[in-house]
């Protein structure tokens, strides 16, 4: 599996039953608690995964070609990006999904001419000390400042 992705995650399972809560991100603290036995730490308290997560959103009509690059270049402390966007060209937004280092962007069909704004959230770990420079790059990506909205 690193072979393929060097910044996947590996979980010992058995015949691949994975924990719902690891599965879908809503208790990864916890499953790591009952996986290992934390080591306390100098005040006594349990080590915990410590997650962190931001958001972004700006209006403009993003540049698919740095977007995209954008995505493959997030750090590897970044371990989960989603949200919506809108490129040049294009008449709908997008959605865009990071996961373990792979990213995916599909078209988002607005349901009775909706309009989405430009976000995104996030997810990692350590994120606060280059929050700003993510931030940077993703307002880098625009290549029309203005409503995010279809044409």
């Amino acid at each position: 599996m690193q072979a393929l992705n060097s910044r996947a995650r590996l979980f010992p399972t058995s015949y691949g039953v994975v924990d719902a809560d690891l599965l879908f991100a809503t208790g990864v603290s916890s499953y790591w608690d009952r996986a290992r036995h934390p080591r306390d730490d100098r005040n006594g308290r349990r080590s915990h995964d410590e997650f962190t997560a931001f958001s972004v959103q700006a209006t403009g009509i993003l540049n698919r070609e740095r977007f995209e690059t954008f995505l493959r270049t997030l750090p590897s402390n970044v371990y989960r990006a989603k949200g919506i966007v809108k490129f040049f060209d294009e008449g709908w937004s997008s959605i865009f999904n990071v996961t373990g280092g792979r990213s995916r962007v599909d078209w988002l069909a607005p349901a009775d001419g909706n309009v989405f704004p430009c976000r995104g959230i996030m997810i990692g770990k350590e994120l606060l000390p280059i929050q700003s420079r993510i931030t940077r790059e993703f307002e880098g990506c625009f290549e029309l400042q203005g409503e995010c909205a279809a044409k």
